[in-house]
């Protein structure tokens, strides 16, 4: 793996931040490691001394007062291995996925990602841990056309953030995003472009896990959100979206249309999308409570936006499944608590047990350690900034 670079943005949270780099150690992991650090002056102080006495081939860059994605912008454009991948400070690779998605992505020339499954889970008070979604799993999109291969991704979308990229790739991408500013239209311009750029390949094994555990607040990340928060901004912010894509277009050698011809197809594409993140009884929901005067941040909590949003993505257990209940295994040191939506998936094949015997074997060396005080002081200053997670569709 000495070709590829994971590349760590943290904010604030050396508790996270030192349970990934431990994680990583107990892996042996054979990769370089790229940490982009905009912490405060304590934490910042607490990460560079981690660092240095880590066992792993791990670069620390500071980058104070960046808003996250120039950090990101900024920090994979130092990156000089062929091949990278972003992992949030409180998330986790699964590195045998990852050697996997580089086997991969070195042989198919014509592909700009590999991604295995994502899966998300939660670290309990006590030490267990839940698995509890698997949310990243569509099938290779490998369409010969950019078009092509766009409709596909938005059928049933979910986001190629978490993949393992051509770093020359994620670098224009990240270059294209800086027009953007709400954090849903970043992300899906990244995957646009990310399938604009090439094949899309999937693999059935895991390869990234994301943390459940507590984050900064986001707006306008979620289309029903936007669309009821500021419907102006929404679709003004989806023209310069639009522009940005077409131009991508327009410019690949395996793209036979017109302008016109990219820009009818693109509202269809998006049109659908929309679509399918506005269902009737949210919307139905909706309209009675606007109607009634009350505020959207009353009758719509952060949690339940997210049940439109998983509807739509096709992430939900298989039928029956979900009267089983969660599926408790007992690793060397703690329980793992498997909810349907991880070992019964709805629309693909569930996760053979060898499998997940193989991820537990690896979270078992996720260990968190007690939080710092200066981390709960700096409880609000993260709030501003928002944590390091890349995507959240």
């Amino acid at each position: 793996m000495r070709d590829f670079t994971l590349v760590i943005p943290t904010y604030n949270r050396a508790q996270q931040f030192g349970a990934l780099l431990g994680y990583l150690e107990a892996q042996n992991a054979d990769c370089r490691v790229l940490v982009l650090d905009s912490s405060g002056p304590e934490v910042l102080a607490t990460n560079r001394e981690r660092v240095a006495a880590s066992s792993l081939d791990v670069e620390f860059a500071e980058f104070p007062d960046l808003e996250p994605i120039e950090k990101w912008r900024q920090g994979i454009n130092k990156v000089s291995t062929p091949f990278c991948a972003l992992c949030a400070d409180d998330d986790l690779v699964i590195l045998e996925g990852v050697r996997r998605c580089l086997v991969s992505l070195r042989s198919n020339l014509t592909a700009s990602v590999v991604q295995g499954y994502s899966f998300t889970f939660l670290l309990r008070p006590d030490g267990d841990i839940e698995l509890n979604n698997i949310v990243y799993f569509r099938p290779t999109i490998d369409d010969p056309s950019p078009l092509e291969r766009l409709t596909k991704l938005f059928q049933q979308y979910q986001a190629l953030n978490y993949g393992v990229f051509r770093t020359r790739v994620l670098q224009r991408i990240l270059d294209a995003l800086q027009p953007m500013k709400q954090t849903l239209a970043r992300e899906l311009l990244w995957s646009a472009l990310t399938a604009v750029s090439g094949h899309v390949i999937r693999l059935p094994h895991f390869s990234y896990g994301r943390s459940m555990g507590p984050s900064a607040a986001y707006d306008y990340w979620h289309p029903l959100e936007w669309l009821c928060k500021d419907p102006d901004s929404l679709f003004a912010e989806y023209l310069h979206y639009r522009e940005l894509t077409a131009a991508a277009i327009i410019k690949r050698t395996d793209n036979e249309h017109q302008l016109d011809e990219i820009c009818d197809m693109l509202d269809l594409i998006h049109l659908r999308y929309l679509a399918r993140h506005l269902p009737d009884t949210a919307v139905e929901f909706i309209a009675e409570q606007q109607i009634s005067g009350t505020s959207f941040a009353e009758y719509w909590p952060r949690h339940e936006i997210h049940l439109p949003l998983y509807q739509a993505a096709g992430i939900r257990p298989s039928p029956g499944s979900g009267k089983l209940g969660p599926l408790n295994i007992r690793g060397p040191d703690r329980s793992y608590h498997l909810f349907p939506n991880f070992y019964a998936p709805g629309e693909i094949e569930s996760p053979q047990m060898d499998n997940i015997v193989h991820l537990i074997n690896a979270l078992d060396g996720y260990r968190v350690i007690r939080q710092c005080s200066f981390e709960k002081d700096n409880s609000q200053t993260a709030e501003r900034d928002g944590d390091e997670r890349v995507g959240h569709g």
